[in-house]
């Protein structure tokens, strides 16, 4: 994380940091925390050779479990502890694999570091495992662009394997032409993780707890499920979808789950799922003209400038991931930064952005109306705007004989 240029600055940052650490240590260590579930589930794999299905491992695929196992083999003190000290060795390299991706120094991320700040304190106080992912993925796509595909499509499939959505992210080298072996790293990294489950619980039971896994989030992990039975409808969840239902929607007796939200409209769930439509397809298209720009703007017949359309697509496609995602909890907007880090050069942005946020945290109301979840939106359409500018420079810029 890039140290602010005063003392009393650097000196308040660090002791949040440390508070936030030694918070989720102990936390982790009365069981309080999400670290505690995440070390419970690969503690009852390891006992028993089942995946467990406990409510904090549920929602991962049956790999997380998997993963977490070398955790699993130390007492839940300690496991906190070292899972900590990773996610802040994730933080303080974060920003330097920023500024190697997308040329931004270290000086003009830091307003985009204090406005995810929030969400980078909460990481940690809860032990859960954002700052890690976001670290594999920055990696995994600086490694692809310099040449080492093999290892970079690794890292992107291992954060695919605790959250499935990071996989999203092999399709930035194969738009920028850099796809062939970072598939190679992908399939082999899934070899990887599936020798582990032949060696552990076995294929069989790997194959019956995936398969379950499946069926379950098809069945319950969607916004119209979620919002149907009113589970995961509080005003902390600002995934897209359960936003507009508890806003807009006629939930019917789930709206008493619904704490904190902010009802504006009571309209037919048909309606509002439309609207849902309306709002992904519009993301979709704006992803699609990112992801057009960035294939120009890495054109190295219009002399492309690599660092805009690699970072430009990662930031893309954190926003994309977050909209996508029907279960968004307000952590989980740590995923901002590349986003953030990409429109340094924008001053209105960098005014209004982080006041936005913090705003949006101090009042549970502006959660539930999913302020963070529309400034994502907003973002995505930003990021878009930005890379459709290039293509247009670049192509004026006269060619050298």
């Amino acid at each position: 994380m890039p140290v602010p240029s005063s003392g009393w600055q650097a000196r308040v940052l660090a002791l949040l940091l440390l508070a936030a650490t030694l918070f989720g240590v102990w936390e982790a260590a009365l069981g309080e925390n999400d670290f505690d579930g995440f070390h419970a589930g690969a503690r009852a794999l390891l006992d028993s050779g089942e995946f467990s299905t406990a409510k904090a491992v549920q929602r991962y695929p049956p790999s997380f479990q998997l993963l977490m196992l070398p955790f699993a083999l130390l007492p839940l003190w300690l496991a906190g502890a070292l899972f900590t000290l990773l996610s802040l060795a994730a933080l303080a390299d974060l920003p330097r694999r920023l500024e190697q991706l997308s040329g931004v120094s270290l000086t003009q991320q830091s307003w985009a570091w204090w406005a995810v700040l929030p969400f980078t304190l909460d990481v940690l106080r809860l032990g859960q495992n954002g700052l890690v992912l976001l670290w594999l993925v920055v990696t995994g796509l600086l490694l692809l662009r310099r040449g080492g595909a093999v290892l970079g499509g690794a890292l992107l499939t291992l954060a695919a394997l605790v959250k499935v959505l990071p996989l999203a992210f092999l399709f930035v080298p194969v738009v920028l032409r850099r796809g062939g072996r970072g598939l190679l790293g992908a399939a082999l990294c899934t070899a990887l993780i599936v020798s582990a489950a032949a060696l552990g619980p076995g294929l069989d039971e790997s194959a019956r707890a995936t398969q379950e896994w499946s069926q379950r989030s098809s069945a319950e992990q969607t916004p119209w499920a979620l919002v149907s039975v009113g589970r995961s409808v509080r005003y902390n969840n600002q995934g897209l979808g359960v936003v507009l239902g508890r806003t807009f929607g006629e939930m019917g007796p789930p709206r008493k789950l619904a704490k904190g939200a902010v009802q504006l409209a009571a309209l037919p769930m048909p309606v509002v799922w439309t609207l849902y439509g309306v709002c992904m397809l519009l993301a979709a298209v704006a992803l699609l003209a990112a992801v057009i720009a960035a294939h120009r703007v890495d054109d190295p017949a219009r002399r492309g400038d690599a660092s805009r359309a690699w970072s430009g697509l990662l930031a893309a496609g954190c926003c994309a991931v977050l909209l996508a995602s029907p279960l968004v909890w307000t952590h989980y907007f740590l995923w901002l930064a590349p986003a953030l880090v990409f429109l340094h050069a924008r001053p209105v942005l960098r005014r209004c952005a982080p006041a936005l946020i913090w705003l949006g945290l101090a009042l549970p109301q502006a959660r539930g109306l999913g302020v963070h979840m529309w400034i994502t939106f907003a973002l995505l359409l930003l990021v878009t705007l930005e890379l459709e500018r290039r293509p247009a420079r670049e192509a004026l810029r006269p060619r050298s004989a």
